[in-house]
């Protein structure tokens, strides 16, 4: 009978843990600059969905798009796609400047503040249809 000893490493626990202490700052800056984002781009798309027809048409399609892509995947298409296009656009027109200077960050929070916005149009579009129509009407 095999018998594995197990012994766990407590300083090297601890130095990771220390190394993911030092990115919370930026994981709060990240979630509350996407957050600022959703409720801008959110505002605006749900008063799209309430009123004409083709903005209700396009808007709605946003909606259901970016909804049905999970997040993770929405943030890799987003970093991929403008690297490579920035790349592309570079080559294209002999420009000097190279993709690596975009920084991540920005694209994630670009990334989490349009599917915040999907998500945060419903509860606006909501907020929006319980008005009274008299209230509307008042302003």
């Amino acid at each position: 009978m095999c018998m594995v000893t197990f012994q766990f490493d407590w300083a090297f626990t601890w130095e990771v843990f220390l190394v993911c202490m030092k990115q919370v700052p930026v994981c709060f800056f990240a979630a509350t600059a996407a957050i600022l984002t959703g409720l801008v781009l959110g505002i605006p798309l749900a008063a799209a969905r309430n009123k004409k027809k083709w903005f209700r048409y396009l808007a709605n399609a946003y909606v259901h798009l970016i909804r049905g892509i999970p997040t993770i995947l929405l943030l890799l298409i987003l970093y991929l796609s403008i690297k490579n296009g920035f790349n592309a656009l570079a080559k294209t027109y002999g420009w000097t400047v190279n993709a690596t200077v975009i920084p991540a960050l920005g694209i994630a929070v670009l990334a989490l503040g349009i599917s915040a916005a999907a998500f945060l149009s419903g509860s606006f579009l909501t907020a929006l249809r319980s008005v009274d129509p008299g209230q509307r009407r008042s302003f």
